[in-house]
């Protein structure tokens, strides 16, 4: 019994602590040979060990990342120091995490590492890592720069593919060939430096971005079919070591009106060129550029030889006049071969005109400034608004006691016009007098004619009861009271009095015995004669 007594205590003072000092809600385990996370309450993944973080799958058979059920709490991300590989799907889908720290042990980041992390912003690749793997950030839309460190040797494909916000890439010399999809629909990519090291661009590496520009370098030789598929290329000048330009490469390219060659003529395929209109460039001196080299190739190429070496310009001849609301544009050509320049000629001063028209109670005032030459016009100097000049009220609609009514007044210089609603009007009372009786007071009843609201006041007090005369019900005597009655004419009110009892008349009453004895004593002294006699 004693032993049962004890263990009883001993869980009391368990349960005791669990409600006085909550257990933490952090969570953790194993998530390599010899790593380990926790997640805590304040969303902070932390990997701690050594070695690699191992791979796991993001659906289909076999082992998800052990955080995933928490993939709401998870804000930011701590690799420490030891990691070495950060493995497949490893962080993959994390909604919320908005900043990663790797450390500088880890070499490898695996395939689809981070994929769809879409609120992933700060990012920095220590120098340690060589090989980041397919998909690694791919639809990281919140990613605005990245700087891929000179220790990378290898992009695997689609790693920033779809990251909407990327608009900085910096690319190491080590470098050698941008994979398929490696920048796909990076909607806001515009430029990029590709480094003298790279050979190869492949498919779609640029497809869809925002393109506008790009330096090919001297090292390039393959551009794969779609490589800069339907991007925003306004020109582009092909390297002398591309010796063949693939399906696509520049399809949909509806931006690109001029194209430069500067070696021999690379192997064409069929729709290189797909759906765009540009001026295409090739050295004069250059026999391998024969007339059947030059065609359409799926879009609308107009062929123009050049020297291939120091042009002999002639003079500037103005294409556009300029103006003041547009840029000119004057063209030169080089007397030795078809290559033209093109150069933009300042827009001139605008010559303005003035015209204030002045404010109404309507509307506000303002300066109007129209340029005589090409008549662009822009407003300025604001005024505000007069005052409405309004008249009289106007009733519109008739209050009554139970619906309000409006009235309305207009602007006398312009159509404004101003409604207002009118309170409820007052109640028509109709009154009914009620006189006071014996048995209730009085009062007047006011009753609306329109709505029925009834008033009741002037209260009056009831009236006397108008009793008939007194009747004696029982006469009163010399030692008993007697009472009397009177009745209300219009009630059935009664009200009694008691009638005093007959005051005695001592003297009489002496009188009548003094006799009544005198009788007595003369009746017995003749009787005693009588017997004598």
């Amino acid at each position: 019994m004693r032993r049962v007594l004890i263990m009883v205590l001993c869980l009391i003072c368990i349960l005791t602590c669990w409600l006085v000092f909550p257990v933490s809600a952090a969570e953790s385990g194993s998530c390599g040979a010899s790593a380990t996370w926790t997640l805590t309450d304040d969303g902070v993944l932390t990997i701690s060990g050594s070695g690699a973080i191992r791979d796991y799958i993001y659906s289909g058979y076999g082992e998800t990342n052990p955080w995933r059920n928490s993939t709401i709490k998870v804000k930011r991300i701590v690799i420490g120091s030891g990691i070495t590989s950060i493995g497949d799907n490893a962080f993959c889908h994390l909604g919320h995490v908005t900043s990663v720290s790797i450390p500088g042990t880890v070499t490898n980041i695996g395939q689809a590492a981070f994929y769809g992390d879409s609120k992933l912003s700060g990012l920095t690749i220590p120098s340690s890592v060589t090989t980041i793997e397919k998909s690694a950030f791919e639809e990281c839309d919140s990613l605005t720069s990245v700087t891929i460190p000179s220790s990378v040797t290898y992009l695997s494909g689609s790693v920033f593919e779809g990251c909407s916000s990327l608009s900085s890439v910096t690319l190491p010399s080590s470098i050698t060939t941008i994979d398929a999809s490696t920048f796909a629909y990076c909607s806001n990519l515009t430029s990029i430096t590709i480094p003298s090291g790279v050979t190869s661009i492949e498919n779609f590496a640029f497809g869809y971005s925002a393109l506008t520009s790009i330096t090919l370098p001297g090292s390039l030789k393959k551009i794969a079919p779609n490589a800069f598929y339907s991007t925003k290329l306004t020109q582009v000048t092909i390297p002398a070591g591309v010796t063949h330009l693939m399906q696509d490469a520049f399809g949909n390219c509806y931006s690109l009106k001029r194209i430069q060659f500067t070696g021999n003529a690379p192997a064409f395929d069929s729709h290189v060129f797909n759906c765009i209109t540009a001026s295409a460039y090739y050295p004069r001196s250059n026999s391998t550029w024969t007339e059947a080299v030059r065609q359409n190739y799926g879009g609308e190429i107009t062929w123009l030889a050049y020297c291939g070496s120091q042009h002999s310009w002639g003079q500037w001849t103005v294409e556009r006049e300029t103006s003041c609301d547009k840029a000119g544009l004057k063209v030169r050509a080089c007397t030795q071969c078809d290559m033209k320049e093109e150069e933009s000629i300042a827009k001139v001063e605008h010559q303005y005109e003035s015209t204030v028209t002045p404010p109404t109670c309507k509307d506000n005032g303002y300066t109007t400034h129209t340029c005589k030459v090409c008549k662009t016009s822009y407003k300025d100097s604001t005024t505000p608004a007069g005052t409405h000049a309004f008249g009289e009220w106007v009733v519109v609609k008739e209050a009554t006691c139970l619906e309000k009514g409006s009235k309305e007044r207009g602007c006398i210089a312009c159509d404004t016009k101003e409604t207002e609603e009118t309170d409820l009007a007052a109640h028509t009372y109709s009154d009914t007098v009620t006189p006071p009786t014996c048995t209730e007071g009085g009062y007047t009843t006011h009753v609306c004619t329109l709505c029925n609201d009834t008033i009741v006041d002037t209260p009056t007090e009831k009236t006397a009861h108008p009793f008939s005369p007194w009747q004696e019900t029982k006469a009163a005597t010399w030692f008993t009271e007697g009472e009397q009655q009177r009745t209300c004419t219009t009630c059935p009110e009664t009200e009694t009095e008691i009638l005093a009892r007959i005051p005695i008349n001592w003297a009489l009453v002496i009188t009548v015995v003094v006799l009544l004895t005198a009788a007595t004593v003369t009746t017995v002294v003749l009787v005693k004669k009588k017997k004598k006699a």
